[in-house]
């Protein structure tokens, strides 16, 4: 279906695309290791490819780093593959975080309500702020978990979350009703679903080729940047010129 109908392949991109990013939020909730070394090879060439920059370059090294750990950092490794690369705030299932998301919701409870605004500009009250945030922290959080709650129900099992997740749904389901299930479609051009513009013929050939190019050049920046050693890591990446 995707080499012969151009709409059905702009969706089946757009489909791999969303999953390899959900695999990638489920290997934080559930702090699984292998799976979010998979997820980031899998997301690594639509950064080359939709030319971020920044993205491109540092989750390239990232990458690497991780797939060396069981020859370089053996320990390291075992104790990822044991969950601790992520934090696990409380007991619940599909609730893991990463660090810097923890670190965040951490500066949030010290900070406060009313947030730090000017706190850094006048050192006696960082000071004071650095020696009684977390401890003021620390006891909002242990007069919240000594409220009585679910040990082991997920933050998003209630009937309200569950209610805007139906509703999204049948949203979707009318949106295919009223435009048209877009997989059905079996026009040999690229067209906009809501307002049936037929797109170049240059688009479709992006579209064709978009993960192609993105590997191409991932495994390029890699050859060249971290097994032959001829360029920097910091050099600059070819962007792609898509029309």
């Amino acid at each position: 279906m995707s080499s012969k109908f151009p709409l059905f392949l702009y969706w089946d991109r757009v489909l791999y695309f969303e999953i390899s990013c959900l695999q990638l939020a489920r290997a934080f909730r559930e702090a699984n290791f292998a799976l979010y070394i998979y997820a980031l090879i899998k997301i690594i060439p639509w950064m080359f490819a939709l030319d971020k920059t920044n993205y491109a370059r540092w989750l390239s090294v990232h990458i690497r780093d991780m797939c060396e750990l069981p020859v370089q950092h053996r320990d390291v490794f075992q104790r990822f593959c044991g969950c601790s690369f992520m934090v696990h705030k409380t007991e619940r299932p599909f609730s893991s975080i990463a660090l810097d998301h923890a670190h965040e919701q951490l500066n949030s409870e010290v900070k406060g309500e009313g947030g730090a605004v000017g706190l850094t500009e006048s050192p006696t009250a960082l000071g004071r702020w650095m020696v009684g945030g977390p401890e003021v922290a620390r006891m909002t959080r242990e007069f919240e978990d000594s409220a009585p709650a679910p040990k082991y129900q997920h933050h998003e099992q209630t009937p309200a979350t569950q209610a805007a997740f139906t509703k999204d749904v049948l949203n979707v389901l009318s949106s295919f009703e009223d435009l048209g299930n877009p997989f059905n479609e079996k026009s040999k051009e690229l067209i906009a679903v809501h307002t049936k513009d037929v797109a170049y013929e240059t688009m479709v050939n992006t579209v064709q080729n978009v993960v192609s190019i993105g590997e191409a050049q991932f495994n390029t920046f890699v050859q060249e940047r971290f097994i032959d050693r001829s360029k920097p890591v910091t050099d600059t990446i070819k962007k792609n010129k898509f029309t």
